[in-house]
Formats: structure tokens, sequence, C-alpha cells
């Protein structure tokens, strides 16, 4: 069993900032499911964001509910969100990851 939600915030783009039992943290991507059922009345901006943890479970007033344990497995972990927007963060790996190649490399020749 996965680690219950314990605080969730929501955020722009029907995105949650999503806090866990074991502390760990990260973003929770809902627009996936927002064209489907019980789902779609999330598209209202206000109303997504009145979302409130129950039980270590993600609700909203009118039923809706995710699965602790999808939002823990779906969720993006912060450095990953950090990573993929940081251009210098991004220019620094392809250099890292250019030159162990280039070692790899040369190592073969030898």
């Amino acid at each position: 069993m996965y680690p219950r939600v314990k605080e969730a915030y929501p955020l722009k783009d029907y995105k949650l900032k999503v806090i866990f039992t074991d502390n760990s943290e990260g973003i929770f991507d809902c627009c996936k499911y927002l064209d489907k059922g019980i789902f779609i009345e999330l598209k209202n901006p206000a109303y997504f964001n009145k979302v409130k943890v129950s039980n270590g479970t993600i609700t909203w007033s009118n039923g809706q509910d995710f699965c602790p344990d999808t939002v823990y497995i779906e969720r993006k972990l912060l450095f990953e969100i950090s990573a993929l927007n940081d251009d210098f963060y991004n220019e620094h790996n392809q250099a890292v990851l250019r030159k162990s190649i280039k070692t790899l490399n040369s190592n073969e020749d030898k």
C-alpha cells in the first residue's frame, strides 16, 4: 500500500500539489480524467479549486475522488518538474551525457 494523501493544493491547468503521509511531494495532473463521467464537473475552475483531503483521499463535494494509490503512482516529483523547466539544468545534463558518451567511446577504442 502506498502512502495516503496528507494535503492537496490546487494549481493552474488542473494540477494539484500533493503532500503524502511519507512527506514526499509531487504534482498530480488531473487533465486526462476531465472528459470522463463524474470528473467533467472538475473542468469548472472554481469547483476544482475546492479540493479537499478526506481519509487520505483527494475529494470534492459532489463525490469526485482520486484513489491515493493512483495519485502516488502518477505524480510527478517536484525535482522532475524543476528539471524539465530549467533550461540550464537541461543543458548541463546534456553536456554531462555527451561527455560520458565520448568517454565510453574512447575507452572502447583502446
